[in-house]
């Protein structure tokens, strides 16, 4: 078995300035960077960054020519704008037995597929906790609710889930509904010394491993992401909070701990 590296990526920036897209190009760079330096780099058989209809052409040449052991960047477009339509492009794309996301602005610590290759045998989904810092990688918080950066997905071709393009903001949330939903059997890690009270609703539905140090995923808290979006747009605050609405509504029976959003 195998797995493939599934990026999204918003390389076009909200405005018409040119650094801003700079910036991600830098932060999808990064990115690969950590998946190359995985020590279990040998298990990537697969790296798929997928983008909006008609970016792909905004994706670096240096990128696109990355190799990771004789084996080149694919760079996939979604039907739509948005990033559900980019991730479900991306899924399509695999033949790797698992996947692997990794938001553009994430990085992976080296040892991450490592240490959840080991749990992937017995599990459908494999989670982690993440360090979130600033944009100046200045450490802000311990985060346990499971972004898809850390997730490692069984992956079964046609019947691989996918993403619902009705949502915006909370896409990760909603598929983590939907799999709940299906079953799935998920461990999550957590690094070994910190607690905190998102980690006991992880573990209502989730079997909880802990990692030694570090958790294995760094978020970076930076102006282009999702929340900082909605804490700047009273529009995008309205979607965001109709989206969890719907969330609650059907998987509200699943996740009485949370309110019935899942984690």
């Amino acid at each position: 078995m195998s797995i493939a590296v599934v990026i999204p990526s918003r390389l076009a920036p909200n405005s018409s300035s040119a650094p801003v897209a700079a910036d991600r190009a830098l932060y999808l760079d990064r990115a690969l960077a950590s998946v190359q330096a995985q020590t279990r780099r040998d298990l990537i058989s697969q790296v798929v960054v997928c983008v909006d209809p008609g970016r792909s052409r905004e994706v670096p040449a240096r990128i696109a020519l990355t190799s990771f052991g004789g084996l080149a960047v694919e760079v996939i477009e979604g039907d739509t704008a948005s990033q559900a339509s980019a991730l479900n492009a991306g899924i399509r794309s695999v033949t790797a037995g698992w996947i692997a996301f990794l938001e553009d602005d994430d990085v992976w610590r080296p040892e991450r597929i490592e240490t959840q290759w080991e749990y992937a045998g017995k599990h459908d989904l494999v989670t982690s906790s993440q360090e979130e810092v600033g944009e100046n990688g200045a450490h802000v918080r311990i985060q346990h609710f499971p972004t898809p950066s850390g997730w490692l997905l069984r992956a079964d071709g046609r019947d691989s889930p996918r993403f619902d393009e009705s949502f915006v903001w909370h896409v990760d949330t909603e598929m983590l509904g939907q799999l709940k939903r299906a079953n799935a059997r998920r461990v999550h890690f957590a690094p070994a010394e910190h607690v905190g009270n998102g980690l006991a609703w992880v573990a209502c539905s989730s079997s909880i491993a802990r990692n030694a140090g570090a958790p294995l995923v760094i978020r970076t808290l930076n102006t282009l992401g999702g929340m900082a979006q909605i804490s700047r747009s009273a529009r995008a605050a309205r979607q965001s909070r109709l989206e969890y609405q719907e969330i609650r509504r059907r998987y509200g029976d699943l996740f009485p701990a949370t309110g019935g959003v899942p984690w």
